[in-house]
């Protein structure tokens, strides 16, 4: 659960990290296109989710591709990698945190 304080708690294994998240302004879709401007998909991709949304997505253990719009593994992968360089964390680097997400999806 993300509280006040940005701290977030989950999973059986008692996983605990401190994060602290940008505000990140950029929707998905508008980071998709820009970055993927040839794949189809990114035109289908939920105009008002944001990073932000799918990090609450992830922690409340909904689903994440009815939150992005789009039921594509590659679609996910590439949001989840960039969601991965999105923060600014105390103690995990990317690849680190990006396992955490894989864990909060997976759970």
């Amino acid at each position: 659960m993300i509280t006040n304080g940005n701290s977030i708690q989950g999973g059986q294994s008692s996983l605990r990290h401190v994060l602290i998240l940008k505000l990140i302004k950029m929707t998905l879709k508008k980071f998709y296109l820009k970055n993927y401007p040839t794949d189809d998909l990114g035109t289908k991709i939920n105009g008002k989710s944001t990073f932000q949304g799918l990090i609450n997505t992830l922690v409340q253990k909904n689903d994440v591709y009815d939150y992005i719009g789009v039921e594509d593994s590659i679609v996910r992968e590439r949001l989840f990698q960039r969601l991965s360089k999105e923060r600014v964390s105390v103690t995990a680097d990317s690849d680190v945190f990006l396992d955490f997400i894989y864990h909060l999806w997976t759970s």
